[in-house]
C-alpha cells in the first residue's frame, strides 16, 4: 500500500513539476519579449535547456494523474487476462504500476537524475550570462569533495 501512494505522490510530482514549467516558460517569453537585448547566446542556451526539459517531461501524461484523481477502476484486459494494480519492478528498481484502464505509472531513476541535471543546467544559465559567479556545475563535484574529507 506505502509503494501505491509513494507512486500516487511521485506521479503528483511530476504533473505539478509540468505545470510550473509551462508557466516558467511564459514568464521567459514575457521577458525576452520585453528585453531589448539579451545577451549573446542566452536564447540559443536557454532553448537547448528548455528543449531538454519538455522531452523529459513529455514521458509523462496527464492520462496518468487523472486516472489516480478520478479513478475509472477498470481493469487492464489482455485477451483473457484481466488484471488490476499490478506493480512491475525491473533489476535496475524501475517501477511500472497499472493505475486504471490502460494507463501505467513509470517511475525511474534516470528521470529523477535527469531532472537534477537540468535544473543546475538552468540555474548555471542564469548565473553565466547575468552574473559574475562560478558556475553551480563547478561548485557541486568541490562540494562532494569537501563532504567526504
Amino acid at each position: 500500500m506505502q509503494l501505491s501512494l509513494d507512486i500516487y505522490y511521485y506521479t503528483l510530482t511530476w504533473d505539478k513539476l509540468k505545470k510550473v514549467f509551462e508557466k516558467f516558460k511564459a514568464l521567459m517569453n514575457e521577458i525576452h519579449r520585453s528585453m531589448d537585448a539579451t545577451p549573446v547566446n542566452f536564447s540559443e542556451d536557454y532553448k537547448l535547456v528548455r528543449n531538454r526539459l519538455k522531452h523529459l517531461f513529455d514521458a509523462f501524461t496527464e492520462d496518468v494523474r487523472n486516472e489516480y484523481e478520478h479513478p475509472s477502476l477498470l481493469p487492464q484486459k489482455t485477451g483473457n487476462i484481466i488484471m488490476w494494480g499490478n506493480l512491475f519492478i525491473d533489476p535496475s528498481g524501475n517501477i511500472l504500476a497499472h493505475a486504471g484502464d490502460k494507463n501505467h505509472a513509470v517511475v525511474r531513476k534516470e528521470h529523477v537524475e535527469r531532472l537534477k541535471t537540468i535544473w543546475i543546467s538552468l540555474v548555471d544559465l542564469f548565473i553565466k550570462y547575468f552574473s559574475d559567479k562560478p558556475l553551480s556545475a563547478d561548485l557541486l563535484p568541490l562540494q562532494i569533495m569537501i563532504v567526504n574529507l
